[in-house]
């Protein structure tokens, strides 16, 4: 059997990684790909879908395609980074896929700041700065982590990825922690108008420290390599 097929056979898939990624991702990435079609199509061409986006899209759309187009070229490139039959097959396919990962991720960030300028030019307090703080730890990270794979340290290369994914998450992770206020806290209450005040201007914040703090406790409780045990201590006969 060909060396690289046996490898391939003998991979672990991670396929529950790669699905659970795939279907984070599509929460954002699906609906993009659908302004974006109906933006590039113009409010005419897209018959009553146009209805189903904001009207201002059509006037700022350059940011809107750049921002859509790197955001669905993100969830279809990341989770394949995951997938350890992929690196065993083709390892060249891995850092192509790693790269327009990369290229889209940091293009999405920048992009989304300049979304924000261009629908809400006027909105410039805490929910920008929020803003800003996630777009630039979505770029360090995968700028971090690309570096270290330049230099082959796979080690922290796979630490900076694991966190610029979970920086990455921390516009999605928002819509979860909505749920339990939603549903467990009185809608006429003073702590549910405090708490979606809260939300607004900090929730990718508030995502951003939880995703990176379950990171760390998930690494802190991971088990070690086999390789990396320290063997047991053999009792003198």
């Amino acid at each position: 059997m060909n060396v690289k097929n046996r490898q391939f056979r003998e991979a672990n898939s991670q396929w529950k990684t790669v699905s659970a990624l795939y279907f984070l991702f599509a929460i954002p990435g699906v609906p993009a790909m659908f302004i974006v079609a109906m933006v590039m199509l113009g409010p005419q061409a897209s018959g009553g879908a146009s209805n189903l986006i904001n009207p201002t899209y059509f006037n700022t759309y350059l940011a809107i395609i750049v921002h859509g187009i790197s955001g669905a070229m993100f969830f279809i490139s990341l989770p394949m980074q995951y997938s350890n039959r992929i690196k065993a097959y083709s390892a060249r396919w891995h850092k192509i896929m790693g790269r327009v990962a990369v290229c889209s991720a940091c293009t999405m960030a920048i992009s989304g700041v300049w979304m924000h300028h261009v629908l809400s030019p006027h909105e410039l307090g805490a929910r920008y700065v929020s803003l800003i703080i996630v777009s630039v730890a979505i770029c360090f990270c995968f700028i971090i982590a690309t570096y270290f794979a330049i230099r082959k340290n796979l080690k922290n290369h796979t630490v900076w990825m694991s966190c610029a994914v979970a920086s990455a998450l921390a516009v999605i992770t928002p819509l979860f922690l909505a749920v339990p206020v939603n549903v467990f806290v009185e809608p006429s209450s003073t702590l549910k108008a405090y708490l979606d005040a809260m939300l607004y201007d900090y929730d990718r914040v508030i995502a951003l420290c939880l995703n990176l703090t379950c990171l760390a406790i998930y690494r802190a409780r991971k088990p070690a390599p086999q390789s990396l045990r320290r063997p047991l201590a053999q009792k003198p006969e």
